[in-house]
């Protein structure tokens, strides 16, 4: 992992414990895997790049139901509190502080709904947040096609080909019918459990309606299914109409540009922006540790959002290289790469190149890199020299020598000179006393302007001859 994402790892633990979670719940007729080719767009087109994981809720897993007749079984034998119930459990038994926000289809909304009213305390005691629920189809207020005196339920069931045929209506089914205590609790005062949660509503409008119209009450276009109206049944909650849509296409829209995949994802990472820096607040809070209400956190100069997805430098840092120069200064000013402390790959880092007065993207400002030593040697195996070229900036070098023996051990640098005027040559110039009985030395020359600056260093490797204590260089000194 990149520094940069070990710093926000560290941060969001820190700072933001509480994990997110997007939980998906299907309706009356579904099961997870209706939700599987939307999970995965929805993740590929990185929508979930602020959530932590991806989960599914069946009521039919929870009870053991995988065939027809036990799902039968389920939908007679119990009741949606009993689905909520179960559901409010698993989520009960998150870590606290966690943040859950869910995806429902048709009665998978009722479902979600029912379980806050029954538990929205002990959720609020156990510290488990809701973020954004979306629900796509569900019968908010009901829908008259589940009322067992209605003799079109059997004619939808056989025209859609619904999988429980002629006993699809069920207990279940029935508590959905506008009027019933079930629908008319839910409904009394949604504002008790659902405060604080942004809620959307989805619904599919489609031509199938058209014959239809004495199940929509003169609704003719609404989902065959549910109506509009009792899909949008609370005039507070964001709402969406899909238009030449079935009701499981909602979920299931694989040919038709997934334009349900779009919404829910935009749905998902809804919020504000308070400090408008291109970032939602959640993300910000949940994921990237930085402050939603700061345009800035680190103050640098650049938005969060430009430092996360243009520079990739660190929102909480303001100086993500640590030259000296902040990240907003860098990319605005100067120039320079704010992921790197050295742009122009010298010596001397950006931030004190232009405390100094050079130039931090021009290598050769102030000296050209590792071309001080215009030539080192030895002579008579006495004496080393080193020719040191002048630059500009340069006000005088220091220079340093260590020994290799024959065995093949260095000794440690010692300082042999120090020269303040070039030469009449125009450079530097200094010799030393060799110390005996060596192969090899290594000459390293450090360059310093008139403030005490260190501006570069250069080095070159001697032979010794005689291991250190004959002729070399013959007493010639080559100027």
């Amino acid at each position: 992992m990149p520094p940069l994402g070990r710093v926000i790892d560290a941060q969001r633990s820190m700072l933001h414990p509480l994990k997110r979670y997007v939980y998906f719940v299907h309706g009356y007729f579904g099961s997870d895997d209706i939700f599987y080719d939307m999970a995965e767009t929805l993740i590929f087109r990185h929508y979930f790049t602020t959530y932590d994981e991806v989960r599914y809720f069946s009521y039919f897993s929870a009870y053991g139901a995988t065939t027809e007749c036990e799902k039968i079984a389920v939908h007679c034998g119990c009741t949606i509190s009993d689905f909520a119930i179960d559901f409010a459990n698993e989520l009960l038994s998150l870590p606290a502080g966690s943040q859950v926000n869910i995806v429902s289809h048709s009665m998978g909304g009722v479902i979600a709904r029912e379980m806050l009213r029954l538990k929205r305390t002990d959720f609020d005691t156990h510290e488990i947040n809701f973020g954004q629920i979306v629900t796509m189809g569900t019968p908010n207020a009901g829908t008259w096609l589940a009322d067992p005196l209605n003799n079109w339920a059997y004619i939808v069931s056989f025209i859609s080909g619904l999988p429980h045929g002629d006993v699809w209506p069920s207990p279940v089914f029935w508590s959905l019918c506008p009027g019933t205590s079930f629908m008319n609790t839910l409904n009394e005062d949604p504002s008790s459990y659902s405060d604080g949660i942004r809620f959307t509503t989805a619904a599919a409008q489609d031509l199938l309606g058209l014959p239809l119209t004495d199940i929509h009450h003169g609704d003719p276009y609404s989902d065959p299914v549910v109506t509009i109206s009792s899909v949008h049944s609370i005039d507070a909650w964001n709402q969406t109409t899909f238009w030449s849509m079935f009701h499981t296409n909602l979920v299931s829209d694989k040919y038709d540009g997934q334009r349900t995949y779009n919404h829910v994802g935009e749905w998902l990472n809804y919020g504000d922006d308070s400090d408008g820096d291109g970032l939602l607040d959640d993300a910000e809070s949940y994921f990237y540790g930085t402050n939603p209400n700061l345009y800035d956190t680190d103050s640098d100069g650049l938005s969060d959002s430009a430092e996360l997805k243009t520079y990739n430098t660190d929102p909480l840092d303001s100086d993500s290289d640590n030259d000296g120069l902040s990240d907003g200064a860098e990319v605005n000013a100067y120039g320079t790469n704010p992921l790197n402390w050295n742009t122009d790959g010298d010596s001397i880092g950006d931030g004190n190149e232009v405390s100094w007065g050079y130039n931090p993207l021009d290598a050769t400002d102030p000296i050209p890199a590792s071309s001080l030593i215009y030539r080192a040697w030895e002579s008579a195996g006495t004496t080393g020299y080193v020719r040191v070229n002048h630059y500009t900036a340069m006000d005088y070098v220091k220079v340093y020598v260590k020994y290799k023996s024959s065995s093949g051990y260095w000794t440690s640098y010692i300082h042999v000179g120090t020269d303040y005027t070039p030469s009449y040559y125009g450079d530097y110039y200094v010799s030393w006393t060799l110390i005996q009985g060596y192969v090899q030395m290594k000459v390293q020359v450090k360059a310093y302007d008139s403030s005490n600056h260190y501006l570069g260093s250069d080095y070159q490797y001697v032979t010794l001859s005689g291991g250190g204590g004959g002729g070399g260089g013959g007493g010639h000194v080559p100027f």
